[in-house]
């Protein structure tokens, strides 16, 4: 009985939980069906498959990661090795979004029709989002300190809050309000989950240092995304020029190391042949 409470206290916050990770996950798209029409929600529709694409690099690294936090609790190396993992995610995560958005409207250029094409201005919001959405597994200090409560009432307001944004937002951009209340959630939610996770269980996060690089980033993906000539080689050279910079600024704020990106790349190559 005292194992079957334990496993209940733990377990059952889970329920309103995913309450409010449905609402996160699905409101925007009720919302723009009821509020707008259903041209705008096939335009909401191609920006969330680019975005789908970051649940691709994330799924593997779901799986793996939050088994080896868990087994390896005792091992004082772990919170150290947990810092490394998120600084290179982080790093990883700026490059796709930068790719994504700055490309946005050749790769739907490329892709899809013209009726799709304004559908560029909600993949950057949304995008980022679904990084932050599978960011829980860098805030593992609620779980292991066995307060899924906690983790209940930060993802069940978080829903409330994206029903509000979007609601709100929806008025004044129509489906970019729609990205931006999902962004705006799911930001809210890491921070508080990051927050409490490292009072629970501290990892020795450089946060002036990753705060930094996302700062850096913002303006470069801002002036690739509106960067736009008539010539469509003028155009790409540009940004493809605009992405090599902000990548060299990130090693150069030592997001990530030098060593480390040329220790991948080889291991890369090696597999590769």
């Amino acid at each position: 009985p005292a194992k079957l409470k334990e496993m209940l206290r733990f377990s059952l916050p889970y329920v309103p939980s995913g309450i409010g990770l449905f609402f996160l996950t699905y409101v925007d798209r009720l919302f723009i069906k009821e509020m707008l029409n259903l041209t705008e929600l096939g335009l909401y529709g191609i920006g969330f498959r680019f975005a789908t694409i970051v649940t691709v690099v994330m799924g593997g690294m779901t799986t793996a990661l939050t088994p080896m936090i868990y087994s390896a609790l005792k091992d004082k190396n772990t919170p150290i090795e947990l810092a490394r993992i998120f600084r290179l995610f982080l790093f990883v995560a700026i490059a796709i979004t930068a790719m994504l958005s700055i490309f946005g409207r050749e790769l739907l250029i490329l892709l899809t029709t013209p009726a799709y094409y304004n559908a560029v201005t909600v993949i950057p919001p949304l995008v980022i989002a679904t990084f932050l959405s599978k960011m829980y597994i860098f805030t593992p200090g609620l779980g292991i300190a066995k307060k899924t409560g906690h983790l209940a009432t930060i993802n069940v307001m978080g829903g409330i809050v994206n029903v509000g944004l979007n609601w709100l937002l929806l008025q004044w951009f129509g489906i970019l309000g729609a990205a931006l209340a999902t962004l705006i959630s799911y930001a809210i939610i890491f921070s508080v989950n990051m927050y409490f996770s490292q009072k629970n269980f501290h990892v020795p996060h450089r946060f002036g240092m990753l705060i930094r690089s996302i700062l850096i980033a913002a303006p470069f993906i801002t002036v690739g995304y509106y960067t736009l000539f008539d010539s469509f080689i003028v155009t790409i050279g540009v940004k493809t020029a605009i992405i090599i910079t902000l990548l060299a600024l990130l090693i150069i704020n030592r997001l990530v190391e030098a060593s480390e990106l040329k220790g991948y790349i080889l291991k890369l190559l090696g597999r590769i042949r």
